[in-house]
């Protein structure tokens, strides 16, 4: 029987302050009633970053800020892949591409315009998935017309582990 599997047992024999999971880890740790295991699949990390500040800012939007009046709005971010200094901290009720193209060119107006961006499949983003033909949204045409190489992460659900 596990840490997990004891404290649940603890927790449903009415006892006024159960132990935690990870309390009863510990207590079991500390006596020599457990080992520790191996991770079944050790993660790999790919640590990467740019070589120098404004070659690369990673864009996305970032949502479910909730509002006063209930409502719920979105984050556009940005930051510098080099530095991780934040380029782009905009609130917008709407997460358009009209919102999201004006909080990326007001940061390009104050901190310049950098080589690349990252950004993922969003519509505001990109309209290479448009069906039934691609077409050139908002945000492309602007990295198009400052010489700004766009870079899109690969498709998968957004609820998909890596």
């Amino acid at each position: 029987m596990g840490a997990r599997r004891i404290a649940h047992e603890l927790a449903g024999r009415g006892m006024e302050s159960a132990p935690s999971r990870a309390t009863v880890h510990r207590v079991l740790s500390r006596n020599g009633l457990v080992r520790a295991q191996e991770q079944q699949h050790p993660r790999k990390y790919r640590w990467w970053q740019r070589e120098a500040p404004m070659h690369l800012w990673q864009m996305d939007l970032v949502g479910g800020v909730p509002l006063a009046d209930g409502r719920e709005c979105k984050m556009v971010t940005g930051i510098d892949d080099h530095s991780r200094f934040i380029v782009i901290a905009s609130v917008v009720a709407v997460p358009s591409a009209r919102a999201v193209c004006s909080a990326f060119t007001a940061a390009m107006r104050r901190y310049g315009v950098p080589f690349e961006v990252l950004t993922d499949n969003g519509k505001q983003f990109t309209g290479r998935h448009t069906r039934p033909q691609p077409v050139e949204v908002l945000f492309e045409r602007i990295c198009r017309e400052n010489g700004i190489t766009q870079r899109l992460t690969k498709p998968r659900p957004p609820t998909k582990s890596p």
